[in-house]
């Protein structure tokens, strides 16, 4: 899967691979690459616990990522076999959330933060 950002209106878009780029606002999106690994004193990788036998729970950070105006997560985006599953937050909310997943199939882990980018853990 591929997530695209527009600079201009934030706007994401998540599809499968396209031959084509894809354009917001007049102008192509840029595909984002997920970071995989922290990166100096950064708290930025999901945090990831089974809570049941279909149930995860996501944090965003070992120690909770800051939720500021000005620095936040924006979303947690689950990509689960064929299924999808998106939790946001504006400023000042707990970046964390509970979702329903079949843990037999792959389990992927997306965050995004405001500043610091695309942030992606398996299960």
């Amino acid at each position: 899967m591929n997530i695209y950002f527009c600079e201009k209106c934030k706007r994401i878009c998540y599809t499968y691979p396209v031959d084509s780029p894809l354009d917001c606002c007049k102008q192509p999106m840029i595909l984002l690459e997920a970071k995989k690994e922290e990166e100096g004193n950064e708290k930025h990788l999901p945090v990831i616990e089974k809570i049941g036998e279909n149930k995860i729970n996501v944090k965003v950070g070992s120690v909770e990522h800051p939720m500021l105006e000005k620095h936040f997560i924006q979303w947690i985006f689950i990509e689960n076999g064929d299924r999808y599953l998106i939790k946001t937050f504006e400023p000042g909310d707990k970046p964390e959330a509970d979702f329903v997943v079949d843990l037999n199939q792959p389990v992927k882990v997306y965050e995004y933060c405001n500043i610091h980018g695309l942030w992606m853990k398996e299960l």
